[in-house]
């Protein structure tokens, strides 16, 4: 007769002692950094897509320096007015620079509702911190966003759907 430690073919009953796992050997989902699936009855948040624009200037020869002091101060002490404009006028702006054989570009994008009214919104404010910023973005890259301009950009492709056909 067996022993109470005894398993039906006659070894240790523990599965651990036959070397066999007692749980799976995947790590739990918060383990890989992932989040446990919602319980049903719960809200799960959907992501709402913005509308997104591009625009892009050059930078003038010579005032690629000039432009990162600009940018400086619009990430430091000029940060408060500058992301203030940006929310009244309902966008997210982000801002790359691109070096390029032909000269360094900068490239805006405005993420919201209405990005092409926000941008207009945002050149036509009359405020003291706008007329600063068109004042260094006309010495800067030469451009004078006064002067009314039909869109930023025209969407023409989009890795989720083809958004038109090139012109």
């Amino acid at each position: 007769m067996l022993g109470p430690s005894a398993g039906r073919h006659g070894g240790p009953a523990d599965p651990q002692q036959r070397g066999v796992p007692i749980r799976s050997p995947r790590p739990s989902r918060r383990a890989n950094g992932e989040s446990d699936p919602p319980s049903q009855g719960t809200h799960v948040p959907t992501e709402v897509p913005l509308a997104l624009n591009a625009v892009v200037f050059p930078i003038l020869p010579g005032k690629t320096d000039e432009w990162r002091a600009f940018v400086a101060e619009l990430n430091g002490p000029r940060l408060t007015e500058f992301t203030e404009s940006r929310r009244r006028a309902g966008v997210r702006e982000r801002t790359f620079l691109q070096p390029t054989p032909m000269g360094d570009l900068v490239i805006v994008t405005l993420e919201g509702e209405d990005p092409a009214r926000s941008f207009g919104q945002m050149v036509s404010a009359t405020d003291a911190f706008t007329t600063w910023f068109l004042e260094r973005v006309q010495a800067i890259h030469g451009v004078d966003l006064g002067i009314p301009m039909k869109s930023p950009s025209d969407l023409i492709l989009d890795t989720e759907r083809v958004a038109a056909a090139a012109r």
